[in-house]
């Protein structure tokens, strides 16, 4: 993760990069967009069996390590738009993302939602 926010954050161009790129991705052709997907879906790949570790090291406790994944990442690229406002350096970012990250890697299924019963018409 830190890696990821790093990549993104370490010098004004990095950051003005990545806000051209996450904003102007509808904008590229199929086949580039086909690629920065393939790019992030191996970058959720990744995340994920970083969770899937940390669940099986008791580190964590999500069962939705896919989703909890989508969601660190997310977060990760949340931050280049953020980051501006936030008035703090670099290693205090980073640190507070992780936190953030391990919250998301520890926050449990969420319930399956019940289903509502049509109200009985009297007879």
């Amino acid at each position: 993760m830190s890696t990821v926010i790093l990549s993104n954050l370490h010098s004004e161009w990095a950051q003005l990069a990545s806000q051209v790129a996450l904003r102007e991705l509808g904008r590229l052709d199929e086949a580039d967009r086909a690629k920065v997907a393939a790019t992030r879906d191996r970058m959720v790949d990744v995340i994920e069996a970083a969770i899937k570790a940390g669940v099986k090291a008791g580190d964590f406790t999500t069962r939705d390590t896919r989703v909890a994944a989508l969601a660190v990442l997310g977060l990760c690229l949340s931050v280049i738009e953020l980051y501006p406002e936030m008035d703090r350096p670099l290693p205090a970012v980073v640190e507070l993302y992780q936190r953030f990250a391990v919250a998301l890697a520890s926050t449990p299924a969420a319930a399956k939602p019940k289903r509502k019963r049509k109200p009985t018409q009297p007879s």
